[in-house]
């Protein structure tokens, strides 16, 4: 059985609500091996989906090995192959949905062990509450999801697929996107080939190659049929190439699925929109977001800052009135905030400077 961490509980449960996606973006999200995801950092700093549902588990294909099986493109090539970038698999729509079902059943009840196995390593090894990973043991679970490759059921997807989550944890992310990518030769139409696509795109990001990840996150769109994980993965790549526009449809269209259920990446959505100079609605959402969790340091910076960057009178004393009411550690932290590192956008790194200024020259008159 892969264990799933279903993003929204990982937000609910992580330390800092605004910066935190496992989340959601994410981050999304790990699923099988941590909960972690950072909100307005790289997406996934380091934390992947879950590659495999519960009862996707399969046995070997005729294809053999993870790096065999892969010619020119057949003449019947579908519509399904090519949208899916499938082309180079050198086999038509049905004969790829055969290999996929194929690879992803494992009927061997030994080697299912050594995956439970694995995977309550995995497990014990994350620490959704603190965040905090045990190398150790992840590299124990690295060796059970290797055996399984190497040895026992080369052709199984859960074998690369559960090795890469392992490998994104021990931020071997070189290793995770070659194991991702033999995962979706051997599976390339699998259900849940769009989520390994998910995880390989936000790993690729994670190695700062946008244009790499987009291309995956562009197909996992495509195939979920615009799954709210796809469209977050999307628009952090879109982000990260500064296309803030673009962005922040995609985060929109996330939140019109669930309108009233604010969530941590509501925040970039909102300084996205920001950016683009739609202000009035950027506004909107960064105050609900900030009002909702209101000692999130990150979350209080953006609200100050964005107000006060407003220029309306009032919207600059509810600035200073919601930075006032901050209690001292809370507002400490804010400061600290590297909105860099958060990879704000442009405007919102403006807003922020020049708050900080203000409230520097604030505490001075008052020091005097």
């Amino acid at each position: 059985m892969v264990l799933q961490v279903q993003v929204q509980q990982a937000q609910r449960r992580a330390g800092d609500a605004c910066t935190r996606l496992a989340s959601q973006m994410r981050t999304l999200v790990l699923a099988s091996v941590i909960a972690t995801n950072t909100l307005l950092s790289p997406f996934p700093a380091g934390i992947p989906l879950s590659a495999l549902a519960d009862d996707a588990p399969l046995a070997t294909s005729p294809g053999g090995a993870a790096s065999k099986g892969v010619s020119s493109l057949a003449s019947g090539a579908t519509p399904m192959v090519k949208a899916y970038g499938l082309e180079a698999y050198g086999k038509n729509e049905e004969a790829l949905k055969k290999m996929s079902d194929a690879n992803s059943r494992l009927d061997d009840k030994a080697v299912k062990r050594v995956l439970d196995s694995g995977l309550e390593l995995a497990q014990r090894a994350a620490d959704p509450e603190t965040q905090q990973v045990d190398p150790a043991l992840l590299r124990k679970a690295e060796e059970r999801f290797t055996l399984i490759i190497e040895e026992l059921a080369p052709s199984y997807v859960g074998g690369y697929t559960n090795r890469a989550n392992v490998r994104v944890a021990l931020r071997d992310y070189e290793a995770a996107v070659r194991d991702y990518t033999d995962a979706l030769r051997l599976a390339p139409l699998g259900r849940d080939a769009w989520l390994i696509k998910v995880n390989r795109g936000a790993t690729l990001l994670a190695l700062g190659r946008p244009n790499e990840a987009l291309e995956d996150l562009e197909q996992a769109v495509t195939m979920s049929k615009n799954d709210y994980l796809a469209l977050l993965g999307r628009g952090s790549a879109l982000h990260r190439m500064g296309k803030y526009d673009e962005a922040a449809r995609d985060y929109g269209a996330v939140i019109d699925k669930a309108p009233t259920d604010i969530q941590p990446f509501w925040l970039r959505y909102g300084l996205e929109l920001w950016q683009v100079g739609r202000q009035t609605e950027g506004l909107g959402i960064i105050r609900r977001v900030a009002n909702k969790f209101d000692l999130e340091p990150e979350c209080a910076l953006a609200a100050s800052s964005i107000l006060y960057a407003d220029g309306l009178p009032s919207d600059q004393e509810e600035a200073l009135r919601r930075w006032k009411l901050l209690p001292a550690p809370v507002r400490s932290k804010a400061l600290a905030v590297d909105t860099a590192a958060r990879e704000w956008p442009p405007a919102a790194v403006e807003a922020a400077v020049a708050f900080r200024k203000v409230i520097a020259n604030n505490d001075r008159q008052l020091s005097s």
